[in-house]
Formats: C-alpha cells, structure tokens, sequence
C-alpha cells in the first residue's frame, strides 16, 4: 500500500525494511533471500550502533538490572 501511494523508496532510506520489503514486492527476491538480508542489514545496523556507542565514553553499561537500577538511584541523590 505505501509503495502504491508513495512510489519506490530512495536508494538511501534510513527504514531497514523497507527497500529490501520492495524488492520482495518487485519480484526481484525471493522470501528466503528476504529473510537473509534482514538479519543481515540489522547485523550491520547493530554493529554501526556498539561503534558509535563504544566512541562514547559517558555511557555506563551494566549487564544486571539491579546494578543499573541502584547506579540510578546513586546518581540521583
């Protein structure tokens, strides 16, 4: 339905989906290439993201709950 109302997406749509979504759509994929090239473009999108993040040195990971929770709680007093 969007590409009848709004045409083809750009070359450069920041949506993951959506222009692998309107190749499936055109008849140039298939459903299993489909399925492959998500997990692929959001492989590459996650891995642009831990590089960005990796970049920013006021970022506290945590990897319980609790401990970013109590980190939380400390800096709000």
């Amino acid at each position: 339905a969007l590409m009848t109302k709004y045409g083809e997406p750009p070359a450069k749509l920041d949506a993951i989906g959506y222009p692998i979504v309107a190749r499936l759509i055109n008849n140039e994929i298939d459903l299993v290439t489909t399925k492959e090239l998500f997990v692929q473009a959001h492989w590459k999108y996650a891995r642009r993201q831990k590089s960005w993040f990796k970049r920013n040195k006021n970022i506290v990971w945590f990897k319980e709950v609790n401990t970013a929770f109590e980190y939380i709680l400390n800096e709000m007093q």
